[in-house]
């Protein structure tokens, strides 16, 4: 018998049972919250192979467990093409009895409630962590991190929900789910009841006003995460800034910016529910234009009064927002609609919020695809300032050819993402001109953006690097937008790869961490102090304003690295070099007098934690065929020394390790190397392995040992080095050491 798993959240339970009764010739598999964990609800649907047909609902798409990957799998599934996603409304429980609750994701006001509501989420628990004892915020991170995430890529699962070709339910049950056999190319085995088709378990509310046409829906790449550029917040916790103040009567009194939605209050009926989703509606809109974005608020408030066009309080709220001093044009149709998106887009992008501007700019183009060179900027920005989205910049790239076939710096970012041009075009220096077919066929714009495509990049001569950049000159704004754009400059660009570096709270880490951001690396560093790593951050991102994302986890937590390591948001799981740096001392005694919680911790932190690490990473790594593991190993990993033991066995290993990781992974084009480095100051090695005796600790004071800074930059070079040149040891010392236990201490010299 043929299998389909049914995936809701345990809410929507009679739904399922309405599809299972009918479905009598499939074996209807449940799988709901209750029964997976967070992250495990969507990673069992991706790794099977039943059909899926997925319950979206308001208790769905605000379900921790079950956005938790939703959006990777939903990705993943729709390619399969095994996946029917079915819009149906949710419930709520008021004095005992349950209430429908309406789900919609066909209009962007819509999407913007639900990332409104996780961003809440959020900031609520944000505010909790800033404000949490040290040993409270450990318990705080894991669920903080999984809130950021869901909250990071809300707009875009809405919007990929937009491009899947879902259902609705009651069009579903009409038919008597029949369209599940053809949806999913499962053929029937024998004929389904012959019953009336059932009236659906939660009828919406009868619509005080004339539904209105679903807009036209486009095939494009779906819009990038929205709401945050960096990740938990940074402590300590900084005072909070005074909110502006909210016009007289604009919003009910104790009514938060971004509140909860308003289906989590206590409701009466369908009539009080709406009153609410209209406040909750000028509240989104008051929270937009409070964050800077003025027009796209006005947006929000402008499509609420066509929804609502007899409501006083959304045509009182939209005259008190006009008082900001904006002058806007009514928008009676979608043309207007995307001119307001790319005004909001214009407005972000000279914020230098990059993601945001994508995103407006993506409802831009989804309201009116003509609108007049918003390709070309979504080109030009996805190409130049984000990374992870070459399919998505070459569509848009090739959809602003066909609107301007002589735009030299659309022709430029084509080519160095490796697309053909026309050769009726002037083409770049050294690019061979190639036919007008080439370019100008069918344009199929992928649904499924492909961060692992790595296009090689010509390397700058020095003239190039010291020449000034072309300014591209923009459009013409039109009249209405509040600022012109800026002209995006039109240099070449490299892909900005990813660097993991556990154990970057100090020291050599630290340093690592310095060096590949003054190269133009983004990074991922993770250590278990999270104050120290959030320092570390801050000076980072203040001196290379490169994006770094910090995660608070110890390595000898297996569980802890698991989780974090596979729930990492966005491209952010493209992981290009991962650095095993997490390591120390614990203890200088005789075998027979050592301290086991010592060897407990050497052993768990310098073997089991690169282990646990180096298994979940190089997983991505074999899988995109590309990666590049360093291992931090020591001079105590090629001779042994007096006292020594255990910490020299423990590098003795990450040295085997290293060898025989090379052997496992060389095939799968994975290089793997180490540095191992002799007597190293600027490190908390030493007072780590005398338990914080600082006097003990004082072995660097009569020579001169190498630096952190001399480590990081023998890593960097280890990781700069071409594609086919493996550096499998880097041995080092400074010049008054000749080996583990020959030292020449008469002075620094």
């Amino acid at each position: 018998m043929t299998q389909l798993y049914l995936a809701y959240s345990h809410e929507n339970a009679p739904l399922a049972d309405q599809i299972a009764a009918q479905l009598t010739d499939i074996e209807c598999l449940r799988h709901t919250d209750k029964n997976h964990d967070t992250g495990f609800f969507a990673n069992v649907l991706q790794e099977t192979e039943i059909p899926v047909v997925l319950l979206v609902t308001d208790n769905f798409i605000k379900n921790e467990v079950c956005m938790s990957g939703v959006l990777g799998m939903l990705l993943s599934l729709m390619r399969q093409s095994r996946i029917l996603p079915v819009v149906a409304n949710g419930v709520t429980i008021t004095d005992g009895r349950e209430v429908p609750v309406e789900t919609h994701i066909d209009r962007v006001i819509n999407a913007i409630q639900y990332m409104n509501f996780w961003q809440q989420k959020y900031l609520t628990l944000s505010d909790q962590y800033n404000h949490a004892e040290e040993e409270g915020r450990a318990a705080l991170q894991e669920r903080l991190q999984l809130i950021h995430s869901i909250a990071d890529q809300t707009g875009e699962f809405i919007s990929a929900l937009r491009d899947a070709d879902y259902m609705k339910w009651n069009d579903l049950a009409e038919a008597a789910f029949t369209d599940i056999y053809r949806k999913l190319n499962i053929p029937h085995a024998t004929q389904h009841k012959e019953t009336e088709p059932p009236a659906p378990a939660m009828p919406p509310p009868v619509a005080s006003h004339t539904p209105e046409p679903e807009p036209a829906k486009i095939t494009f790449p779906v819009a990038g995460p929205v709401l945050f550029k960096s990740a938990p917040p940074v402590l300590p916790a900084q005072p909070e800034e005074e909110a502006p103040p909210v016009p007289p009567g604009f919003m009910p009194e104790n009514h938060l910016i971004y509140a909860t939605s308003a289906n989590e209050e206590t409701l009466g009926d369908t009539g009080q529910y709406r009153e609410q989703e209209i406040q909750q509606t000028i509240s989104d809109a008051w929270g937009w234009i409070e964050r800077g974005n003025r027009e796209l608020g006005l947006s929000v408030l402008r499509l609420a009064a066509e929804q609502y066009p007899d409501n006083i309080q959304i045509k009182q709220a939209y005259e008190k927002a006009q008082e900001t001093g904006i002058e806007v044009t009514e928008i009676t149709d979608f043309e207007q609609e995307a001119h307001s998106y790319e005004a909001a887009g214009d407005s972000a992008f000279i914020d230098g919020d990059y993601l945001m501007a994508k995103y407006c700019w993506d409802r831009a183009g989804e309201s009116n695809p003509n609108l007049s060179g918003i390709w070309r900027k979504l080109g030009l920005l996805t190409s130049d300032q984000l990374t992870g989205y070459n399919e998505t910049s070459i569509a848009y790239l090739r959809k602003a050819l066909l609107e301007n076939p002589e735009d030299a710096p659309v022709i430029e970012r084509l080519t160095r993402l490796g697309e053909h041009v026309p050769a009726a075009i002037p083409a770049p220096v050294d690019l061979a001109p190639l036919s007008t077919a080439e370019v100008v066929e069918p344009i199929i714009a992928p649904l499924v953006v492909d961060t692992n495509i790595s296009m090689p990049v010509q390397e700058p001569t020095v003239e190039e690097q010291h020449k000034e950049p072309v300014a591209v000159a923009e459009e013409t704004p039109v009249p209405y937008h509040p600022v012109p754009v800026p002209a995006i400059p039109a240099y070449p660009t490299r892909r900005q790869e990813t660097v993991l570096i556990t154990g970057a709270t100090s020291g050599i880490g630290k340093a690592t961490a310095m060096e590949f951001a003054r190269h133009g690396y983004r990074l991922i560093i993770t250590g278990r102090r999270a104050e120290k790593l959030y320092e570390v951050k801050d000076q980072i991102t203040a001196a290379f304003h490169t994006e770094v994302l910090p995660l608070v986890f110890d390595v000898r937590d297996s569980q802890a690295v698991d989780y974090t390591l596979t729930n990492l948001p966005g491209d952010w799981k493209d992981i290009d070099i991962l650095i095993n740096n997490a390591g120390l001392a614990k203890g200088l005694s005789p075998i027979h007098e050592g301290n086991l919680e010592h060897w407990e911790t050497m052993i768990d932190t310098n073997i089991k934690g690169l282990l646990y690490v180096s298994r979940i990473i190089s997983q991505g790594m074999v899988k995109r065929r590309k990666g590049h593991i360093v291992n931090l190993s020591s001079s105590a990993g090629k001779e042994t020394y007096a006292n020594g033991n255990v910490y020299c066995a423990t590098k003795f290993a990450v040295e085997a390790l290293t060898r025989s990781m090379r052997v496992d992974l060389y095939q799968h084009n994975i290089r793997v190397s180490q540095v191992s480095p002799g007597h190293v100051e600027e490190t908390e090695f030493a007072i780590n392995r005398f338990d914080g005796d600082a006097q003990r600790a004082r072995i660097y004071d009569d020579f001169q040992p190498l630096k952190a800074s001399d480590v990081a930059e023998a890593i960097w070079f280890i990781a700069s080095r071409p594609a086919h040149v493996n550096i499998q040891d880097v041995y080092m010392f400074g010049t008054q050491q000749a080996s583990a236990t020959v030292v020449d201490r008469s002075g620094r010299s």
